[in-house]
């Protein structure tokens, strides 16, 4: 492999390949470790290019409150305090646990080609961003800002067009909605129209937490490729750039993951991006920031009176 990421002008074709089908385990284990023995970036530049071009015909998600209005009806039924009552270190633990969970699964439960081309885009979208996160994570000293500066961007932007892959708005949802009705009424006959509708409901509510379980997830995807200290001032340059809800919402994340303790700074910035806000037209930002500053809290060990500031701010009970 060392013969041929050496002389990749000459094996482009080889890689090319592997990159049209990134989302298969072996082809992604063998583009890193071809990346850590190029000796220079013309093999990233490819895998930007791929990864820039897949789900190209979908727009990057906003976040904003037409894209969020999906969740509205959703939110009012999860728990606005989730400030636990275990240690932090209980808390740690659990984490850790979920974490080596999901990698496991992930481990027995690799991709497959789908006979879906747009599922595939999406694959491919997402093990890009984990070949690129593994660049940001090991190559950030070797790399110029520009360069750093366009990988982030595009794992930005690849995350954001698969989380708007599947946002529906309240139109496309009712239609998906009316589409299950038809099937259901032709599978009964039309005989219990009691029993189609609240199947209906069940239905309806079932998509809009998939989507919101969809969304968060590939934030947190795009956020663990980027969070490294280093990368922080690029990262707010880029925000600062977008002025979207989701690049405010990635950064705040991001900043949180990097943060030795919540203190002052981390929740001037939570009171300033809560006011930035309406509270009831973006719902959705308000409750994520809260839901991910409550976890922040729960597995780090932070001062009482900032704990209590902060339940203030997030307008939950403070336990002592």
């Amino acid at each position: 492999m060392t013969h041929y990421t050496s002389n990749y002008d000459h094996n482009q074709h080889l890689f090319m390949k592997m990159l049209e089908k990134s989302y298969v385990g072996r082809n992604t284990l063998t583009l890193i470790f071809a990346i850590h023995h190029a000796p220079n970036t013309d093999i990233i530049d490819d895998i930007l290019l791929h990864t820039a071009c897949a789900l190209d015909d979908v727009e990057p998600s906003k976040l904003d409150i037409q894209e969020t209005e999906v969740f509205q009806s959703l939110l009012s039924n999860i728990p606005k305090r989730i400030l636990s009552d275990r240690t932090v270190d209980e808390e740690r633990k659990k984490v850790r646990d979920d974490r080596d969970r999901k990698e496991e699964h992930e481990a027995e439960n690799d991709i497959e080609e789908s006979g879906s081309e747009r599922m595939n885009q999406v694959y491919r979208s997402q093990k890009n961003t984990e070949i690129l996160s593994h660049i940001l994570r090991n190559k950030t000293g070797e790399l110029k800002i520009d360069k750093l500066k366009e990988i982030i961007e595009i794992i930005c932007d690849s995350g954001l067009r698969v989380i708007k892959a599947f946002l529906f708005d309240d139109g496309e949802l009712e239609e998906c909605i009316k589409f299950v009705a038809k099937k259901f009424d032709e599978s009964q006959d039309g005989k219990h129209p009691q029993l189609k509708q609240e199947q209906v409901n069940k239905i309806e509510k079932m998509v809009r937490g998939l989507i919101f379980i969809w969304t968060i997830m590939n934030i947190e995807r795009i956020v663990s490729s980027v969070n490294k200290p280093e990368l922080l001032g690029i990262l707010r340059n880029i925000r600062d750039q977008m002025k979207t809800p989701a690049y405010d919402i990635i950064y705040y994340f991001s900043a949180l993951d990097v943060a030795n303790s919540f203190d002052e700074p981390q929740k001037d910035q939570l009171e300033k991006l809560l006011a930035k806000y309406d509270k009831k037209d973006m719902a959705f930002m308000h409750r994520v920031l809260s839901m991910r500053t409550q976890h922040y809290i729960n597995t780090h060990k932070i001062k009482a009176q900032m704990k209590q500031a902060t339940s203030s701010l997030l307008e939950i009970e403070y336990k002592g």
